[in-house]
């Protein structure tokens, strides 16, 4: 019987143990279906979002970056994997921190619950454990949204708006796209100025800012400068591309270039000619009118048209000629009769640096009457293909030295530097004392100086071995006389590179002047 007692009480136990083992409630992880079934609803999730046009730009770096992209899916696992009971660990920032600034909203929050909440209907989770993981989802609601903030706060005010557009025209400045645009302003401190400043007091004041903007309209600033759509595209690039180097969201960055696409239409023309971006012929005449006054003062180059300059006829002729050049060129209907330019400019002796005087003149016209910086730049070009067939080579050095006037002023100039040098007076001391041999001395000089470079003197003196035999010259006294005749060079302006060329010349005759 005492046995039989015993039989039963451990029966009875047995069978309390495994009831309550029966009994013992499964984790949320365990009924969601652990790590794959919650990888597999964070995958759903993450589609959804991306596709959902009430909230997918909250995402949209991410989205665009694989390796964040991955970042925040793993993140999202491991948050419902330890939030659920799993053995996850989440290392993410705090909800509060990670959405401060982004400005969600409720109904962006209601978004994404919706999201979720059709992620998890794909994956068929019971009606118990998806209210469960909502519910859990809902108490981090105070943490992600924010009072809605004006785009203006979301940018971070006036000093980011500014630090912004800073960028924005180094990017447009560096973007051969567009910066000829922007040239003008770019070239003239106070104009960049005003610029920045009506940048920066448009977006304030498009945005929700204090600023005030008080620049032309957008239809009015742009009225002629024949902007096509790949311009205003570039435009857009280099401000998204200053917006993201100053992480700003997503949305707000969305919401100020949505802005900026408004302007659109007031800012895209259709696509005009250069004749008719440089006002047609009332316009090209007026240019080339004061063309023809920048040249003829210009002592660089007005000796070339001095013949027409002193006779009317062939003064209007040339003034007409430039004129149905341009039109033609440009795509007028003028018609150019003329010769060609290489006929035309045959033996003038046009140089490199007068065909850049003459450019220089032209462009002075072109920014007196405001002509853009991109049709001002197509017409300069157009004039730089006709550089081969106007330049004939370059200018020879006699004719940059000055000729035989400039050298002998050159020369003077050199012996009286010689004469007080007293590293190596003593040579010349001779001469000095005796003024007929002090004349021949100069004479010979400028001859052997003029025939040298290119000029039609004749040297007739010594050899520079026989001249200089027995003198003993050393290498420091030759260098003393290169010094010397580089000071004279200098005293009249002679340029650098007509400067060193004949000092290259005079280099050449150290190994007949030294140690003999």
């Amino acid at each position: 019987m005492k046995k039989s007692v015993y039989l039963l009480l451990a029966g009875a136990l047995f069978f309390t143990a495994c009831k309550k083992t029966e009994e013992a409630p499964k984790s949320l992880y365990v009924r969601l279906g652990g790590n794959p079934a919650i990888s597999g609803v964070i995958d759903q999730f993450v589609a959804n979002v991306a596709g959902d046009s009430r909230i997918n730009a909250f995402f949209a770096d991410a989205a665009a970056d694989p390796a964040r992209l991955t970042k925040l899916r793993n993140n999202l696992i491991n948050q419902i994997g330890a939030a659920t009971g799993g053995p996850e660990i989440y290392t993410g920032l705090s909800m509060k921190a990670s959405h401060k600034g982004m400005n969600v909203q409720e109904a962006d929050f209601n978004a994404l619950v919706d999201d979720l909440s059709k992620a998890l209907d794909k994956f068929s989770v019971p009606a118990t454990e998806k209210s469960e993981l909502l519910g859990a989802l809902a108490t981090m609601k105070t943490d992600i949204v924010e009072p809605n903030a004006s785009l203006y706060a979301q940018l971070g005010g006036n000093a980011a708006i500014s630090a912004v557009i800073d960028q924005f025209i180094t990017n447009v400045a560096g973007d051969a796209r567009i910066n000829a645009f922007f040239a003008d302003a770019a070239g003239d401190p106070v104009r960049l100025t005003k610029l920045r400043n009506n940048l920066i007091n448009q977006i304030g004041m498009a945005t929700g800012g204090m600023e005030k903007y008080t620049g032309l309209s957008m239809k009015v600033s742009h009225k002629g400068m024949n902007v096509q759509e790949a311009d205003f595209n570039a435009l857009v690039d280099d401000l998204n591309k200053s917006l993201l180097k100053f992480n700003v969201l997503p949305v707000p960055r969305m919401q100020l270039l949505g802005a900026l696409a408004t302007m659109k239409a007031d800012i895209v023309e259709p696509n005009a000619s250069l004749y008719a971006q440089l006002g047609g012929n009332a316009a090209i005449s007026a240019v080339i009118d004061q063309f023809i006054t920048n040249v003829a003062g210009d002592s660089r180059i007005n000796a070339f048209f001095a013949d027409a300059a002193a006779s009317p006829t062939r003064l209007m002729k040339l003034r007409n000629n430039l004129i149905n050049q341009v039109g033609e060129a440009t795509g007028g209907p003028e018609k150019y009769t003329g010769a060609s330019m290489k006929a035309s400019h045959k033996g003038m002796g046009v140089g490199e640096a007068d065909f850049n005087a003459l450019v220089d003149d032209l462009n002075k016209s072109l920014l007196k009457f405001n002509v853009y910086p991109k049709p001002r730049n197509q017409l300069l070009a157009a004039l730089a293909t006709m550089k081969g067939d106007i330049v004939e080579g370059s200018t020879p050095l006699y004719n940059r030295l000055g000729m035989n006037v400039g050298i002998t002023a050159v020369i003077d100039d050199f012996i009286g530097k010689v004469a007080a040098d007293k590293r190596i007076n003593s040579f010349f001391a001779a001469a000095a004392a005796d003024p007929v041999r002090l004349n021949r001395l100069k004479l010979n000089l400028v001859n052997q100086v003029g025939m040298a470079s290119g000029g039609a003197e004749k040297y007739t003196g010594m050899t520079m071995k026989a001249a200089h035999k027995g003198m003993n010259i050393k290498d420091d006294e030759f260098n003393a006389l290169v010094e010397d005749l580089t000071a004279s060079l200098v005293k009249f302006d002679v340029q650098s590179k007509a400067k060193i060329e004949l000092l290259t010349v005079l280099g050449g005759m150290r190994a007949d002047i030294v140690g003999q």
